[in-house]
Parts: structure tokens; C-alpha cells; sequence
């Protein structure tokens, strides 16, 4: 019997034991518990000698196939993809390393796993560290040759960037007994995989409850930064499996209420304490299921804490990741439109920059205010944009803004070693890449995502309501150096804060607060 009609008969047994797709799913919306069926990682990191550790939790009672993708943090392009199938109950982990630092002559990543779970593709794939351990390597074929997106085309350019997880099915009763442990804690194998094709019926929508976390750690200095994964609840109402190679892949633009291509309605606090309910993707509408998604991760002000303490030796890089840009700015997502979509302001373009333009205000902790911002920003042509404080330039789709002495700007942030933008790029001469002027050792920083200058809103939903922002997740990272703990004796800490939130909401009619 030939290989491909192995394939196929083995999915349409399956198929006869499937369970029927699920129901409609409720709105999308960004779950407080940290629970979903999409998790999204604000950043992992090899940069600087660092690894990033990442666990994928199954904590409902079924067993689900997910898609996991590591994105690259200029454009988002995909460095690396791969199905993971879940038992009910596992958990999956696996580390981020760079492989020049474990001898191997490459400026580029992996994720290497010891864990038993079932990948596909597999890993080990035949890369092995030089601790024994399988890994796989991250690439560059999204973003060079004939996909360049006229960004750096090096592998190094994904050395860094944001870990996307999308909850596909959960697995008929066939499937949950292959992927199954057995009582001593061994798995039946994951060969089977190589040769799956699956039907309709051998998936149903996905019960989520998952969750995650991340952690960036720097062996030398003794230090982790921890922070958990974003989770979207009701994020789609059927199952998303596709067979590789024969149909596309899923993506954030895949939510759904129970019809791909569907209206999506995403539920969200704004900042006067009201929920909305707000409906996305109607035919005729001007908007598509994708703003339903950035809806739900919205942010019209962004606010977090730093230190800068050079008594303390202390640094703070905050990462703002913005998982959903690339639809809005990648012309290989765009079709024919030849502009960046709102809320964002510029197309991704060589050499490998899309700027968003943002003004801040600083505060000390006794109330002063130490920089007052106006609302209004300034982009001039690609190149030659040079925001001074108190604006700054988000160039990426996931971006690290530093913390630091803007006399002495090294080549890289202060606590998660990120580079600065492309050579050549906007935004890459130093004052713009630091966002903090010398104002004071230590503080709380608020970020407005919506100058006057820009249209950083969403289109309006079908209720005629709109949100003002860009969708935005991430972090305050800081760093403190201790060398008084005792004689010859030197002390690192590092801790990873969330960032604070809120979201305006508008009527499209005259402007007023939502109801």
C-alpha cells in the first residue's frame, strides 16, 4: 500500500470516531485569568547570552492539537512553525538559545526540548546540542529571497521577537488515546504523525484553557525575568486544524464566531468602567475579523514604572509587542492597499522599519511631573525621522525601549540586550531609539497611543462605537546590581512587570464616551 493511501485511509478511520465541531464561540476578548484558546508571548530573547524558557499548560480535560509560531520582532514573519498535540492535563516546554552559544557556527536560534510531547514537524529533527539535547532551528525563508520584505535577511533577525499559540482542535477519541501517557509516564509515539491526514470529524473546536508562561534568563548574571502569556478566550467557534502543505496555515486573522470570513464581536472594559460588546468584519463595513482581535489587545495609554539608578546600577527596557501590526502593515497581508491600514501609520519598508509615533509623559513617584508631553507627533519621510523626547518611535512589531543615560547609548538595551533598529533604518539614531531623557533615577512613564496627528483608532464597529490605540501587550523588564550583600560577594535582581492598560471607547456620531 502506498504512502499517500496510508495517509488517507488512516484519517477517514479516524473520521468514523470523530466528534462533531463545536458551537459558536463567545466574543473574543482578552481573559484576566490567563486562560485561552490563543496565547500570545510578549517576547522571547537569545540576544546577549540570554535564553528564553516557555511552557504550554493543557489545564482543560481534553486533549487539543495547537499550532505554535515563533515571530520574528521587525515584521512578524514566521522564523518557526510547528503543530504540538497536547494530552489532557500536559505540559510542554522548550528554551530559545542561541546557537553560538553552544559552539555552533551560526548567528541564528533554536528551541531546543527534551519533552516527550508529540511535534510535528518533529523535534529532534537530527539537531542535537552539544548537551545531547534535540532542538530546531528558527530560519530566515519568510523574510529572504523571494519573500524579502525588504527588512535584514539574516537569521540573527530572529533571534528575537514574540511566541504565538492558536488552540486548532480538540482530538476525537482515536487521536487522544495515541498522543495518551501511559501509567509509568511513557508515550505510545508520535511516528504515527508523519503520515496523518485528518477529516472534518476528527477535530472539534477547541476547549482552550490554556495557559503559559515565559521566562528570559541570563545564566552569568543569576538572573530571570517571568511574566505570563497573554491569553484570547472565544477566540473561534469550530475547529481550526488544516493538513500541512495542503490548506493555509491559521493566523490571529482566523477568529471566528462559528464561520471563517464571519463577523466577530470582541468584548472589552474601556476606561470608564463600561463593557462593550463591538462587532467587526460585517459585510460593507469597512472592517474585518482581524480588528475584532486587535479590539480585544487595544490600549489608548500604556503606563509602567522604571529605574535608572546608578547607585543601584539599575537599567529598565520595556518591550511593547503589537501581535496584530503585520495585517495592518505588511503589503504581503494588504493585497492591492498601498498604505497602512488604521490604527497604525506606515507600511513595513526596506530597510526594514514601520514607525508608529508616540508621546509620553514622565512622573517621580511624589506626584512632580518630569517631562509634560503635547499630544502631537512628527513623522517625516522614511530615514530621516528623529523624534526628540518626549516622543518616540516604535519601529517594530515587537520593540524594546530602554531605560538608559542617553550620554553613553550603547548598541544594545540594558536588560534584555535587544539591538538597536536596522542599520540605515528610521528611527535607529540613538535619541530616538532611548526614550528617556535624564530626568531623575527612578519613576512611572505613560505612553499616549493616540497623538493628534495620527488615526491610531480602529474602524468603527457595527454598534458605530470606536476605539482609540494601537493593540498592544508586553512588559516593564528592570535590573538591579547589589554588591554590599557581603564582602566579595555581587548580587543581581530582575523583575518583569505587566503594563498597565486602558482603552477609550467613542461614539462614531459625535465623538462622546460610550454608553
Amino acid at each position: 500500500m502506498s504512502r499517500l493511501a496510508t495517509r488517507f485511509i488512516f484519517g477517514a478511520v479516524i473520521a468514523t470516531a470523530g466528534l462533531l465541531l463545536g458551537g459558536p464561540a463567545r466574543a473574543v476578548q482578552l481573559d484576566p485569568g490567563g486562560l485561552g484558546q490563543v496565547l500570545i508571548y510578549p517576547y522571547y530573547t537569545a540576544n546577549g547570552q540570554q535564553q528564553t524558557l516557555l511552557s504550554i499548560t493543557n489545564t482543560s480535560d481534553a486533549a487539543q492539537v495547537l499550532q505554535v509560531t515563533f515571530r520574528e520582532a521587525l515584521n512578524g514573519r514566521s522564523a518557526l512553525q510547528f503543530k504540538l498535540w497536547l494530552a489532557q492535563k500536559d505540559t510542554w516546554s522548550g528554551t530559545v538559545f542561541a546557537l553560538a552559544d553552544d559552539g555552533i557556527s551560526s548567528d541564528g536560534a533554536g528551541v531546543l526540548t527534551r519533552d516527550p510531547s508529540c511535534t510535528f514537524p518533529r523535534i529532534p529533527n537530527g539537531s542535537i546540542t552539544s548537551g545531547g539535547a534535540p532542538f530546531y532551528p528558527l530560519g530566515n525563508q519568510n523574510y529572504s529571497g523571494a519573500m524579502s520584505d525588504g527588512g535584514p535577511s539574516d537569521l540573527g533577525r530572529a533571534r528575537h521577537g514574540w511566541v504565538e499559540v492558536i488552540a486548532l482542535g480538540n482530538l476525537s477519541e482515536t487521536l487522544s488515546g495515541a498522543i495518551a501517557f501511559n501509567p509509568n509516564g511513557v508515550l505510545f509515539g508520535c511516528g504515527f504523525l508523519e503520515y496523518l491526514v485528518l477529516g472534518p470529524g476528527d477535530t472539534r473546536r477547541p476547549s482552550g484553557g490554556l495557559a503559559g508562561t515565559g521566562s528570559v534568563i541570563r545564566v552569568a548574571a543569576g538572573t530571570i525575568l517571568s511574566t505570563r502569556a497573554e491569553a484570547l478566550s472565544g477566540f473561534t467557534g469550530i475547529s481550526l486544524y488544516t493538513n500541512d502543505g495542503l490548506e493555509p496555515a491559521p493566523t490571529l486573522a482566523s477568529v471566528n464566531e462559528g464561520t471563517l470570513g464571519g463577523a466577530v464581536s470582541a468584548a472589552i472594559l474601556d476606561d470608564q468602567g463600561h463593557s462593550q460588546l463591538l462587532t467587526y468584519g460585517t459585510p460593507g463595513s469597512g472592517s474585518r475579523p482581524i480588528d475584532a482581535v486587535s479590539a480585544a489587545l487595544m490600549a489608548t495609554r500604556l503606563k509602567n514604572e522604571y529605574q535608572t539608578s546608578a547607585a543601584l546600577a539599575a537599567a529598565t527596557d520595556w518591550v511593547v509587542t503589537l501581535p496584530t501590526k503585520p495585517f495592518y502593515t505588511d503589503p504581503a497581508l494588504l493585497g492591492a492597499s498601498t498604505a497602512a491600514m488604521p490604527p497604525f501609520d506606515e507600511l513595513f519598508l526596506a530597510p526594514g522599519t514601520s514607525r508608529q509615533c508616540v508621546p509620553y509623559r514622565i512622573f517621580d513617584y511624589n506626584q512632580k511631573t518630569l517631562v509634560q508631553s503635547s499630544t502631537f507627533c512628527s513623522l517625516g519621510p522614511p530615514g530621516l525621522f528623529d523624534p526628540a523626547p518626549p516622543v518616540v518611535a516604535l519601529t517594530q512589531a515587537a520593540n524594546v525601549v530602554p531605560f538608559l543615560n542617553l550620554n553613553f547609548p550603547p548598541a544594545t538595551s540594558g536588560v534584555v540586550a535587544a539591538p538597536s533598529p536596522p542599520p540605515g533604518s528610521a528611527g535607529v539614531s540613538q535619541l530616538s531609539w532611548f526614550a528617556r531623557p535624564i530626568v531623575g533615577p527612578a519613576g512611572w512613564l505613560e505612553m499616549n497611543f493616540v497623538p493628534t496627528s495620527f488615526n491610531h483608532r480602529l474602524p468603527a464597529s457595527a454598534e458605530g462605537k470606536v476605539l482609540s490605540g494601537l493593540p498592544a501587550i508586553g512588559f516593564s523588564a528592570s535590573n538591579i546590581v547589589n554588591n554590599n550583600v557581603s564582602n566579595g560577594v555581587l548580587a543581581n535582581y530582575a523583575s518583569a512587570v505587566r503594563h498597565v492598560t486602558t482603552v477609550a471607547c467613542t461614539k462614531a456620531s459625535d465623538g462622546s464616551p460610550c454608553d
